[in-house]
């Protein structure tokens, strides 16, 4: 069996990886992006460039939120802080 090359997530799998990878437990947090962004002058030809803008993703992120959106977990829901376990008593022998 070939070994897998590529692994893709959508933006709400993104959000909760990176939850669960930071260690956060509360608030409500949502993807963030954030792009470079050139202009410049491009075409097929001399004759036929135009002006051009052209965006990359610089960065990718979550970042804490209010709003409540299709990419928004709140991080209690999915990440719940862990619990203590409770301590045992020890049963006296006798």
């Amino acid at each position: 069996m070939a070994e897998p090359t590529q692994f893709m997530f959508s933006n709400k799998e993104l959000v909760a990886a990176l939850l669960k990878q930071q260690g956060i437990h509360t608030g409500k947090w949502s993807l963030a992006v954030e792009f470079a962004l050139g202009v410049g002058t491009a075409g097929p030809s001399a004759t036929e460039a135009m002006p051009t803008a052209m965006a990359s993703v610089a960065r990718v992120g979550i970042q804490q939120t209010q709003d409540v959106n299709s990419v928004t977990y709140d991080a209690q829901d999915l990440n719940p802080a862990p619990t203590k376990p409770k301590r045992r008593t020890p049963v006296a022998k006798g």
